[in-house]
């Protein structure tokens, strides 16, 4: 796959650097050159889903894509990261790609193009001298009109350590979760009893994941005060929230829950190596709720 990188200034379009044959090594390149022609100028990066797919190997190329962190949080290549088309609003996308901005733009569906007037809003801020990144990504989200009930905008701020609180406290919540889940086989299938009605096959809210455990009498209140923790965090990490009425009491932020041990193992090998499913210990929740 080639690509080429291209930026635009008052004076028009700059020549085109010379393409890479990786599209990832081209785009980060394209960043860097970005910001060393604008040093001055606010970046901010939309990547939109290139067709229909869906799936998992997104989060492999992310991760691919993200695997030479910048050094000390460097809030490294843009201000500002759209990322529009599923799985993107994953918590496992999030958490590799946040050393890189200061502000994430995601949702938990794809955003249909009429529910968005991002370019409008990036147009008419650029006529501004100093815009802050989070105004941008909350000028972005508040544009967002949802036109169905699965639809989800939300701004996430990742420059502060909320996003990073929340990552530590739904850690500790799946270690009591691999702990209640390993006491006996029965757990396992109390908890998918619990997570049934999930409307989507492979991705379920954060803020389902705790409301539907906080309503299980038998779900011990150490794990439910760990998910709390981990969505009051998070929470307070979200600049603003537009959602269609299946989303409306979500976070936002999406989990990896697939709805078959079937669908599980086919995907566990390449699920397992993202750093977010090794760090927080879902992986290990995953394993106990769908054993093979």
């Amino acid at each position: 796959m080639m690509g080429e990188r291209m930026y635009a200034d008052a004076s028009g379009p700059q020549p085109p650097a010379v393409a890479a044959d990786d599209a990832f090594d081209t785009l980060l390149e394209f960043l860097r050159d970005a910001r060393k022609a604008r040093p001055g100028a606010r970046r901010v990066l939309v990547l939109s889903r290139g067709g229909p797919s869906c799936g998992l190997d997104r989060m492999e190329r992310v991760e691919r894509a993200s695997s030479s962190p910048p050094t000390g949080r460097a809030r490294g290549l843009f201000e500002v990261l759209v990322l529009d088309g599923c799985p993107v609003g994953a918590w496992e996308v999030l958490a590799e790609v946040a050393t890189y901005t200061r502000c994430l733009v995601t949702a938990v569906e794809p955003m249909p193009t009429a529910g968005s007037s991002f370019a409008g809003v990036l147009e008419h801020l650029s006529t501004r001298s100093r815009v802050e990144p989070r105004e941008i990504a909350t000028s972005l989200v508040r544009s967002y009109s949802p036109t169905d009930p699965g639809d989800a905008c939300v701004a996430i701020d990742v420059e502060h350590a909320h996003f990073f609180d929340a990552l530590d406290a739904f850690t500790h919540a799946s270690e009591l979760l691999v702990s209640w889940l390993s006491e006996h086989p029965r757990h396992a299938d109390l908890m998918c009893q619990a997570m049934r009605g999930n409307t989507h096959d492979t991705f379920v809210d954060l803020g389902a994941v705790r409301s539907r455990l906080g309503l299980a009498s038998y779900v011990p209140i150490a794990i439910k005060v760990a998910l709390d923790a981990a969505v009051s965090a998070l929470d307070r990490a979200v600049l603003a929230r537009a959602t269609g009425a299946e989303h409306a009491s979500g976070v936002g932020v999406s989990l990896f829950l697939p709805i078959s041990a079937e669908h599980y193992r086919a995907l566990r090998p390449r699920y397992a190596q993202l750093s977010f499913a090794q760090r927080t210990h879902w992986l290990e929740v995953l394993d106990a709720l769908l054993p093979s």
